[in-house]
């Protein structure tokens, strides 16, 4: 139950997707044993948190019952995995499949590539702190060419009235 409040956090509209780069909020918002609410956990720990589940992302989502299946089955300590073959995992993985089909391979490929949830998170989390780099130098750049001018315009207004005092002294 507690999970499923959790994901209705993010998924208002009742959603069976969520995006990979909000997995990581939505364990912080998880009770223990599922989560870490209330714990003080940085993203490196985190996405080794996110690696360890095996979640396969689906086109930057991840699928409500594949993360809980995998919350609950390093909760159990168990590998439930071997239950694949229950009715249940069944019809969990045709939905998966009918909903998102497995990516076809570009022609040049030799195969078609999956990726992890954790793969996922942590290239967004590259991605994002590369924009902040770029960001940050385009900004850093754009002051000190703002500070340059702003002497320069000093420079220019000093000058004029050094000028204009110095014709004053004139007869």
């Amino acid at each position: 139950e507690g999970f499923r409040l959790a994901w209705a956090n993010f998924c208002p509209h009742g959603e069976l997707f969520l995006p990979t780069h909000k997995l990581h909020l939505l364990l912080c918002q998880l009770d223990p044993p599922l989560g870490f609410k209330g714990e003080i956990m940085d993203k490196q720990q985190l996405l080794h948190v996110i690696a360890n589940l095996g979640l396969k992302d689906h086109r930057g989502r991840v699928h409500f019952t594949e993360v809980l299946w995998s919350l609950a089955s390093c909760v159990s300590g168990e590998d439930l995995g071997t239950f694949a073959d229950f009715e249940v995992m069944r019809a969990i993985n045709k939905t998966i499949t009918r909903l998102l089909p497995v990516p076809k391979r570009a022609p040049h490929l030799r195969r078609a590539y999956m990726y992890s949830a954790a793969q996922v998170a942590s290239v967004i989390r590259i991605q994002a702190a590369w924009r902040g780099m770029k960001l940050r130098m385009f900004w850093r750049e754009t002051m000190m060419l703002a500070r340059e001018e702003a002497e320069k315009k000093k420079e220019v207004e000093d000058a004029v009235a050094q000028e204009l005092a110095n014709e004053g002294d004139l007869p």
